[in-house]
């Protein structure tokens, strides 16, 4: 009588155990196996002048020419492409014209042209953030002068055999004349008031004589709230990027100018800090300034003189400290120009400035900001310090010369 009383609670208890062991041995119901996945890793998109629809474009490896047993002779990319209205019908029909489902979490680069960007492109993007199956760290470009597709197209300068992985590679190492930014800058950016979004400019470069055709990272694109509205060239880009953007490499690039002794002089970038202060008197708006302070490098000077005593170098590098203050002073000042009369995009982000730094200032002109922004009186101030000029106290010139 005993045992069979105490033997009912083991049975439970074993029972109840082995339920619950049964929810450790459980699959992913969404589960991709690799040799199902199509793994995209660039994306361009086009649009068809006639009808107005858009033209994806995806860029699938092929596992097999990569492989280190027995590669095949294939390209080791395909691209392929469909027309439709919107993104999921855009991936649905592209799954139809590859044996893979495509995969698009590991994609590179994302790449519009000229006229999909100009239409808006948030309604677009909207997949990507509802279905998450682009991630927020993909590159974002605008395709010049050029259709999206043909930069997902093989390079003949390019040392990666992938063209997404060689147009990630140009993003890392961006110089000073060009902008990256990622897909999660331009929701930032695009989403708010008081500053619009810069990405980068992707074209084709023809090349001379020798010169082989080249794909080129420079400029920016800049948008009001999602739609292109113009472009930067590579020296407003280069201000743009003294003002905004953070030190991605060792150096900001190199920056060159004609002294006043009319000899090229180039300064290396190696540190930066720039401020943006909005001037408030009495609750309203007067004027902003913008601080630059730049750390240099003297690298090159063309012809360099010869200097007999360190007195001479001291006042020498002062006097060009003087001079790039100079020139980066009017630079900027051209930039700021051209966003407030040509493009009318608060690129710099005064207005998001005031917004932090007096937002009840900031709630009086918002509904209006497009015509106060258009009339902003600003001020620059840049400061240059040579940290090392590298001077010998002799020319490289022949004495001849």
């Amino acid at each position: 009588m005993n045992k069979t009383i105490c033997s009912v609670p083991a049975k439970i208890m074993r029972n109840v155990v082995l339920l619950l062991t049964l929810l450790f041995l459980t699959g992913c119901w969404d589960r991709q196996e690799l040799t199902e996945m199509g793994i995209v890793t660039g994306i361009a998109l086009d649009m068809n002048k006639e009808t107005g629809e858009y033209i994806l474009t995806s860029q699938f490896l092929r596992p097999a020419s990569q492989s280190t047993v027995a590669p095949t002779p294939n390209e080791p990319f395909i691209l392929i492409s469909a027309t439709g209205k919107t993104i999921p019908e855009l991936m649905q029909k592209t799954n139809r014209n590859v044996d893979r489902n495509g995969f698009y979490p590991h994609n590179k680069v994302i790449i519009m042209s000229e006229e999909v960007a100009k239409s808006g492109v948030l309604h677009l993007f909207e997949n990507f953030q509802r279905e998450q199956n682009i991630r927020s760290y993909a590159w974002l470009a605008v395709a010049k002068g050029t259709s999206a597709r043909s930069l997902l197209e093989k390079h003949k300068t390019s040392i990666s055999s992938i063209p997404a992985s060689f147009l990630n590679n140009l993003f890392m190492d961006a110089n000073a004349d060009a902008v990256s930014s990622n897909l999660l800058n331009f929701y930032k950016k695009a989403l708010k008031k008081g500053e619009s979004p810069v990405i980068a400019v992707l074209s084709i470069d023809e090349g001379v004589e020798m010169t082989p055709q080249t794909t080129k990272l420079s400029g920016g694109a800049v948008f009001d709230g999602d739609r292109l509205a113009g472009f930067l060239n590579e020296r407003e880009t280069m201000a743009y990027n003294w003002v905004k953007t953070k030190i991605r490499n060792e150096t900001l690039g190199s920056y060159d100018f004609l002294s006043e002794d009319g000899s090229i002089v180039a300064l290396a970038l190696i540190d930066k800090n720039a401020k943006i202060n909005p001037n408030v008197s009495k609750g309203s708006l007067d004027s902003f300034s913008i601080e630059v302070n730049l750390l240099t490098e003297l690298s090159e000077h063309q012809p360099m003189k010869e200097f007999n005593e360190n007195a001479d170098i001291i006042h020498y590098l002062d006097n060009i400290e003087k001079q790039a203050e100079k020139k980066m002073k009017a630079d900027i000042r051209h930039l700021t120009e051209t966003a407030q009369k040509e493009l009318e995009s608060d690129i710099l982000g005064f207005g998001d400035r005031l917004y932090k730094r007096y937002p009840s200032v900031w709630n009086k002109v918002k509904d209006n900001w497009r015509a106060h922004f258009k009339d902003l009186e600003i001020e620059v101030e840049v400061n240059v310090k040579i940290k090392n000029s590298g001077l010998i106290k002799g020319t490289l010139l022949p004495e001849s010369m």
